[in-house]
C-alpha cells in the first residue's frame, strides 16, 4: 500500500470554545488522547478541487477517528468523487502502481461501511510488539503539571521512518519532528494569546485573528496577506470549524462530552500516494514533499 504519513496535528482539549480563534486553537492540539470530559475530534471532511479535461471538479475526503479507553486506536478514511471520469482516472492511477490503495465511492452514503483503516496505533514503547507489516505507530504519553507530553514513532514494515515529540498546554503547542529517511529535523510552535493565534516554524510565520464584529469568524494571515478563513459553529454534540483556502474547504467536527451529558439529561434520551510522496495533516494542509 502507499506509505502515507498524515501528520496528526489535530487535538482534543479541555474547555468549550467561546470564539472562533479559541475553537480553532483547540483543533490544533494533538488528537491522540481523549481525556475525561474533554473535547475530542470525531471526524473531518475535506473538499479538494480537481482539474480533469479542463473541467474543475470536486473530490470529497472523509476521516473518522476511533478511540478505545481514551486513546486513539485507528482512523478510517474514504473518498467521494463527483465525476465518473475522475473516478476512472484515479482508478487507472491506482492500478498503475502495485503498491497503491485507494478507496473511491460514487455516493456519500457508502462511506461509513466502506472506509479504509489507516495505520495501527499502539500505546507502548516496546518495538518488539510490532508486527512489521504496513503502517504502525508507537505512542506514549505523560503529564507534568499542566503540560502533556506525547512521543510518537512511525514505522513502515518494521522500519522507523518518522518520529515526533509533542508538548502542549491550554495556550501552547510544541512539535519537534524527525524524518529518519532524509535525516531532517523541524520544529513548530503555536501560541494562543489575547484571542489571537501565532504559528511559527523555522521557515514560516502566520497568525490568526478574530473578526471584530463576529465571534464565529476568524482569519489567517501570512506575509500580511489573507490566506484562510475559518467559521466556527456550535452544534448538539460540540462544534465544528470550517476552513476555506481558495477553492479548497475542510471541516473538523469536535465532540464535547460535557455538552452531550447536559443535553441528554435535559432531553431525557439515551446516549450515542507514494512511499515518498506528500505529507498532509488531517485538516488537509500540505507539509512538504520528500
Amino acid at each position: 500500500m502507499k506509505r502515507i504519513l498524515f501528520s496528526l496535528l489535530v487535538f482534543a482539549v479541555y474547555a468549550a470554545a467561546n470564539t472562533c480563534t479559541e475553537a480553532y486553537f483547540q483543533t490544533l492540539k494533538p488528537i491522540f488522547i481523549q481525556a475525561e470530559n474533554s473535547l475530542y475530534i470525531d471526524s473531518t471532511h475535506y473538499i479538494d478541487e480537481l482539474v480533469f479535461m479542463d473541467d474543475t471538479l470536486r473530490q470529497h475526503k472523509y476521516t473518522k477517528f476511533i478511540y478505545e479507553n481514551g486513546r486513539l486506536q485507528k482512523y478510517k478514511f474514504g473518498y467521494v468523487v463527483d465525476s465518473a471520469e475522475v473516478r476512472k482516472q484515479l482508478e487507472e492511477e491506482s492500478d498503475s502502481d502495485s503498491s497503491s490503495e485507494i478507496n473511491l465511492f460514487s455516493d456519500i452514503d457508502s462511506i461509513l461501511n466502506s472506509m479504509t483503516t489507516y495505520a495501527t496505533f499502539i500505546w507502548s514503547n516496546d518495538e518488539s510488539i510490532l508486527s512489521g507489516d504496513g503502517d504502525e505507530e508507537l505512542l506514549s504519553d505523560s503529564t507534568w503539571g499542566d503540560t502533556t507530553y506525547i512521543h510518537r514513532k512511525c514505522y513502515y514494515n518494521g522500519d522507523l521512518f518518522q518520529e515526533m515529540r509533542y508538548k502542549y498546554t491550554s495556550s501552547y503547542i510544541y512539535n519537534f519532528d524527525i524524518d529518519h529517511d532524509i535525516y531532517e529535523e523541524s520544529l513548530s510552535e503555536v501560541f494562543f494569546r489575547n484571542d489571537s493565534i501565532i504559528l511559527k516554524s523555522e521557515d514560516n510565520f502566520s497568525y490568526v485573528v478574530g473578526d471584530p464584529n463576529d465571534d464565529s469568524k476568524c482569519y489567517a494571515y501570512a506575509n500580511n496577506s489573507l490566506f484562510k478563513t475559518f467559521v466556527y459553529q456550535k452544534n448538539d454534540k460540540g462544534f465544528s470549524i470550517r476552513t476555506t483556502a481558495g477553492n479548497n474547504v475542510s471541516e473538523t467536527f469536535m465532540i464535547d462530552p460535557k455538552k452531550q451529558t447536559l443535553s441528554i439529561h435535559k432531553r431525557r434520551v439515551p446516549v450515542k500516494i507514494s512511499p515518498k510522496a506528500r505529507y498532509f495533516d488531517l485538516l488537509g494542509r500540505y507539509k512538504f514533499t520528500k
